[in-house]
């Protein structure tokens, strides 16, 4: 396949200016004040095939980015803008993103390049030496990512020793004037209805989950995936399930089937797994806010209006908005702030490689083979079976932090670095020993059997005298432990697991087995 540029309208730039905006692909947003309101700049935007193949991406993420930018292309010219685009195959593998922008930028002649702070701290810095060494006036704005004040963040987080999601979500309520009343007192009495939002499974648990609402394919997204697959036949992942929304419009209206089929049981259960339900009562907006094809002002007062006009049950209503302004928010600033030593960070001096069948689900581990097929089939999990499945069983098998993270990054359809790292590395693999998490979210597959169904079809027990029939996470649970007890022992928040650890009379089986699980890791 042979792309070509798609220029302004239907002519080509005749009259080059000395100045350019560039777009990157999580930026696709009309509000972007590098170009709002300028329709004489021109405005570039690539397809970079180095950055679908710099890690291993899932095809369902490639296709998104692509048909959501190529709709924004064609949303800025409908709107009079000038776009320099360029597809897929223009730039060859080898050529970085970097590297593309600042041969268009020669070719135009551009002297001055505007653009948004990109979500990417390797491209931010790859930016501003580039610029410096082609001799390029670079002007980064910082508002588009921007729900909060710029300084917010640092303001909050100015010579505090540790960082708490939970204190800055309060801080962020009262500033925005959410669900607090005259006296920023919270609404309900509580901050934070988590308590109420843990519902696991149970026998006799009856649940009719809503439809899950598909956007209809537009041309630009049936012309991505056609490309897609065949670029990028060896990519892991399926695009014949692609549902995705990938313009405003189609975005908003799955905000609105969420609101009218699923927001009033959220809450409930959020945590919950079944392996017939990939998508339970989750939003799946988080591609749109993370490419800024929906914002989180947009997301959070449309919430705010159902809640007042329904009366909808307030943990649901919280727990939502604690995901958006609370998580999503803080590991911005978190991100930011860490960046560039969040990466390198390894508190338990772990190196294993990534187990297999994380990239092709082949496993007798009931509760992985179902998450990571999942995955594979929409470039989607819910936050449980990311932190508890995934990014646990990642940490116990002791996998090098930066793996596991390459592997979330190319892997899910929302991800981009700024919220996908410091999630990982940070909240889900401890790595940087508890700078902003209270400890390691490690758990047993008890927990696992508590949350799902998934323990009933699985080929290990989760009780059992037979240690070979073991569930895995339940040994290397315990072995874990054991062999970091000297970094977490003094955890306030591990003492119950310490103890219960000095009780375990099995713990030498839990060691020795353990070995010989991560020495065969890839035949579990």
């Amino acid at each position: 396949m042979r792309s070509n540029t798609v220029l302004r309208g239907v002519e080509k730039i005749k009259k080059i200016m000395n100045k350019a905006a560039f777009v990157f692909g999580d930026q696709l947003t009309l509000n972007n004040e590098v170009f709002k309101g300028d329709k004489n700049i021109p405005i570039v935007m690539i397809e970079s095939i180095n950055e679908c193949t710099k890690i291993i991406n899932n095809k369902n993420r490639i296709v998104f980015f692509i048909s959501s930018m190529r709709n924004f292309r064609d949303l800025l010219i409908s709107n009079g803008y000038k776009v320099e685009y360029y597809k897929l195959g223009f730039f060859k593998k080898d050529i970085s993103l970097i590297n593309s922008i600042f041969n268009v930028l020669k070719k135009l002649k551009i002297t001055e390049l505007k653009v948004q702070k990109p979500g990417d701290f390797e491209l931010y810095k790859g930016l501003i030496d580039d610029a410096k060494k082609n001799k390029i006036n670079l002007i980064i704005s910082t508002t588009v990512y921007d729900y909060l004040p710029p300084k917010f963040f640092y303001n909050w987080s100015n010579n505090k020793k540790k960082l708490l999601m939970e204190f800055f979500y309060r801080k962020v309520r009262i500033e925005k004037n959410i669900l607090v009343d005259n006296s920023s007192k919270p609404i309900g009495g509580k901050w934070n209805y988590d308590f109420l939002n843990r519902e696991g499974y149970r026998k006799s648990l009856k649940l009719n989950v809503p439809f899950l609402h598909k956007s209809k394919n537009s041309k630009n997204t049936k012309d991505a995936i056609k490309e897609v697959d065949e670029i990028f036949s060896d990519s892991p992942g399926s695009t014949k399930n692609f549902f995705y929304a990938t313009n405003v419009r189609d975005a908003k209206e799955s905000l609105e089937v969420f609101i009218s089929t699923k927001l009033e049981n959220f809450g409930r259960y959020q945590d919950l797994m079944l392996d017939d339900q990939a998508f339970m009562f989750h939003a799946i907006i988080s591609p749109y806010l993370n490419a800024n094809i929906l914002s989180p002002e947009y997301v959070i007062n449309r919430i705010l209006q159902v809640f007042e006009e329904k009366k909808l049950p307030i943990n649901s209503i919280e727990g939502f908005i604690r995901q958006i302004i609370g998580w999503r928010e803080f590991m911005k600033g978190i991100y930011w702030e860490k960046m560039p030593g969040l990466i390198t960070e390894n508190f338990f001096k772990i190196n294993n490689k990534l187990p297999e069948f994380y990239w092709n689900a082949k496993t007798k581990m009931y509760c992985l083979k179902i998450v990571i097929t999942q995955v594979l089939e929409y470039g989607y999990a819910h936050h449980i079976q990311r932190l508890m499945i995934l990014g646990n069983f990642a940490l116990l098998a002791e996998t090098n932090p930066r793996e596991i993270h390459h592997w979330f990054l190319g892997m899910f359809i929302d991800a981009v670095e700024w919220v996908e790292m410091p999630n990982v590395v940070g909240m889900s693999q401890f790595s940087e020993g508890g700078f902003f998490t209270s400890k390691p979210y490690i758990s047993s597959g008890q927990y696992i059997n508590k949350m799902s169904n998934y323990c009933q079809k699985c080929k290990y027990k989760i009780k059992t005298d037979d240690i070979n029939e073991l569930c895995p996470f339940t040994i290397l649970y315990w072995r874990f432990l054991h062999n970091h007890k000297s970094k977490l022992i003094n955890n306030p928040r591990m003492t119950m697991a310490y103890r219960n650890l000095k009780k375990n009379k099995n713990i030498k089986k839990y060691i020795q087995k353990g070995s010989e699980i991560l020495s065969n890791i890839n035949h579990l």
